[in-house]
């Protein structure tokens, strides 16, 4: 069973809490969160861990003002920026449910030497970002609930059309957290995709 532990990075005058899990060496993966989880979510859903096993590096970090973040006024790039500064981490696949999403994809276009592959779990903010969609690594996993109504799976097909050489797939009889639903089945698709 691997440990996670609870670490605390600075930004400026600001904790940010992230928990981790697996030894450096291993692929490294930043899990974002939507905006009614956190962190611990991933915890919960035993990816951590898993991913742990599998001699992979998991970090999950709180966004200012969910979970054990203090709330602060910083923009979400300077935050993922400094946590993979802080971890040392060297390109990760960065995962993004939903807000979380948005902001992995945003950070993938501004900062590409950073970001070594995505993972995208019904994203928002897709249309938005249209002119730059080209830009975001090929190695990136779409993945959508078949019922999200929040952001629709037309999003999901969108980036698949604009991202030469990324994966999507489509979770069955679920909606926008889809990952929540079916832990197993999403657990399987990064598994392949990130193991491969």
């Amino acid at each position: 069973m691997a440990a996670i532990q609870s670490i605390f990075y600075p930004l400026d005058n600001l904790s940010i809490h992230t928990l981790s899990a697996g030894k450096k060496g291993g692929q490294e993966v930043l899990f974002l969160h939507g905006r009614a989880f956190q962190a611990k979510t991933w915890k919960d859903l035993g990816t951590l861990e898993l991913l742990a096993e599998k001699d992979c590096c998991a970090v999950a970090l709180d966004l200012p003002g969910w979970g054990q973040s203090p709330e602060a006024d910083f923009n979400a790039e300077q935050v993922v920026k400094s946590v993979i500064d802080s971890s040392q981490m060297k390109r990760p696949i960065l995962v993004g449910p939903s807000m979380g999403g948005r902001i992995a994809l945003e950070f993938a276009i501004n900062n590409p030497q950073l970001v070594g592959g995505l993972i995208l779990i019904g994203a928002v903010g897709i249309k938005e970002n249209r002119s730059h969609l080209g830009k975001l690594p090929q190695k990136t996993l779409l993945v959508w609930g078949e019922n999200d109504h929040i952001s629709d799976p037309a999003n999901g097909k969108l980036l698949h059309s604009m991202v030469a050489g990324s994966q999507m797939a489509i979770i069955p009889d679920t909606k926008h957290a889809c990952y929540t639903e079916k832990p197993a089945d999403f657990h399987n698709l990064i598994l392949q995709f990130i193991c491969n």
